[in-house]
């Protein structure tokens, strides 16, 4: 279980600390960073700027469905690892939740603008950090560490699925021009490093 565990974060790290580069990128240029408004845009063309998937996406971490979400995934990770592990959610949750409203104190960076692309809801709120990327990333995300870091096949498939989830919920979110990529790539990244964070200090105690 520990070499898996290691191989886990071995590529987690690296990752997140890329997500959070192109996070301080976008909030130093205070725009786009070169080839997002293309990606876009190409997304965009894909699936139109407000498909109804996307909405759904992106209401599954506003109230009340991400307390839901918070709940089954602790339900999910209290069957698999026990009531320990299942405290992981509620707590990386509320990190989550106190990060969001603390960096809003201090970062500003525009969202992505009409002029650039298509914008479903306009709003003159910092795209850094996302409230969605957090939110989904100390949940979803959470659930994707700790399964993907299990010996049972079938329980690493539900942490590919976690995955798809928030590989839909970045489409979802830049199709509809909330967020530019690097704004959310960035919010996961750090709800990751604090939910990998909670899992090892849980599992040590």
């Amino acid at each position: 279980m520990k070499t898996r565990r290691t191989m886990t974060r071995r590529p987690l790290l690296p990752l997140c600390a890329i997500g959070l580069l192109l996070g301080l990128l976008n909030w130093a240029l205070q725009g786009p960073l070169p080839g997002e408004a293309a990606l876009t845009r190409g997304l965009q063309a894909l699936f139109g700027h407000q498909p109804g998937w996307a909405n759904i996406m992106t209401k599954s971490a506003t109230e009340p469905w991400m307390w839901a979400m918070t709940l089954a995934v602790a339900i999910l990770l209290h069957m698999l690892h026990g009531a320990r592990m299942a405290l992981a959610a509620p707590i990386s949750f509320a990190l989550a939740i106190a990060a969001d409203g603390l960096l809003r104190f201090y970062i500003h960076s525009p969202r992505p603008l009409a002029a650039l692309v298509a914008v479903a809801k306009p709003s003159p709120s910092s795209g850094l950090p996302s409230t969605y990327g957090l939110v989904t990333g100390a949940t979803i995300g959470l659930l994707a560490i700790v399964t993907l870091a299990d010996r049972r096949a079938v329980v690493r498939a539900i942490g590919w699925i976690a995955i798809g989830w928030m590989v839909a919920g970045w489409a979802a979110r830049v199709t509809m021009g909330g967020h530019w990529t690097s704004q959310l790539l960035a919010s996961y990244a750090l709800s990751a490093i604090m939910a990998l964070g909670v899992v090892r200090l849980l599992r040590r105690g």
